[in-house]
């Protein structure tokens, strides 16, 4: 039986420090800011999404970065999935009744994040929104390989909105500007930095490669074995034939010297 998400907090929870150590972008104007995280702290993300929910269960990022989230930027404080009226919130501050929407993004490419954010303008207000996808390096160029991944995590003050149009191009324009920044700051060209169509799906397609690559390198050092075995087989041989005609060189003299024919 699968845990709880409540279950999971705990490991989930766990997470936030790492995650916030592997910061290399904030682009802030209010009331949009816009971090991003690379290499070891989002590693720990993307394995935890991977053998922990397997991408199973039904808006498992969704819980995954919404549980992250709050303890990365408010600790133990504040709850979750509280019911109000005829609303349910993903976070909620007691203390200075604020109200948090969390958004995921899968294969977040500019349309989709402008999607998202239009949306916005058009749901429930909440006092903040977080919106959260990855990017991948294509082609797995990453500079640190055993780092592929990004996470971009745009924080919107929702209610501070004047005028409401100007978001939706705040945003695009901060979150093009944070990419090209991290880009950078890895050291990459911003265009091999690419949205991710399902982290799930990505690294079980990359497990797969690796494990067919693997076999197929064990193949080629079998044979490499075999070669070489056949190559000290020969190399054997060729002794052999070499001593057989010294003795045989030998021999002959041997006769001669006998006067043996």
């Amino acid at each position: 039986m699968a845990l709880s998400w409540k279950a999971r907090e705990p490991a989930i929870a766990a997470l936030a420090p790492d995650l916030l150590r592997a910061l290399v972008v904030l682009e802030a104007r209010h009331p949009v800011a816009v971090r991003v995280f690379f290499c070891d702290g989002v590693m720990a993300v993307v394995r935890y999404l991977r053998e922990s929910t397997m991408g199973m269960e039904p808006g498992a990022m969704h819980h995954v970065f919404k549980i992250l989230a709050k303890h990365a930027m408010y600790g133990e404080r504040g709850r979750m999935e509280v019911a109000s009226k005829d609303e349910r919130m993903d976070i909620y501050l007691e203390e200075t009744m604020t109200t948090i929407s969390v958004k995921t993004i899968i294969n977040a490419t500019l349309k989709a994040i402008r999607g998202t954010t239009v949306a916005i303008l058009d749901a429930t207000p909440a006092d903040k929104t977080w919106i959260f996808f990855f990017y991948r390096f294509k082609d797995r160029a990453s500079p640190c390989p055993p780092c592929q991944y990004l996470i971009t995590w745009v924080d919107i003050a929702s209610l501070d909105l004047d005028p409401p149009g100007e978001l939706v191009k705040q945003v695009m324009t901060m979150v093009t500007k944070a990419k090209q920044k991290a880009a950078k700051q890895i050291g990459v060209p911003g265009k091999i930095l690419i949205p991710v169509p399902d982290i799930i799906k990505v690294e079980d397609l990359e497990r797969e490669i690796e494990e067919k690559n693997k076999i197929i390198s064990e193949k080629d050092k079998a044979l490499d074995e075999k070669d070489k075995a056949l190559d000290e087989k020969d190399k054997a041989l060729d002794e052999k034939d070499k001593a057989m005609a010294a003795l045989a060189r030998e021999n002959a003299g041997l006769k001669k010297r006998l006067g043996l024919k």
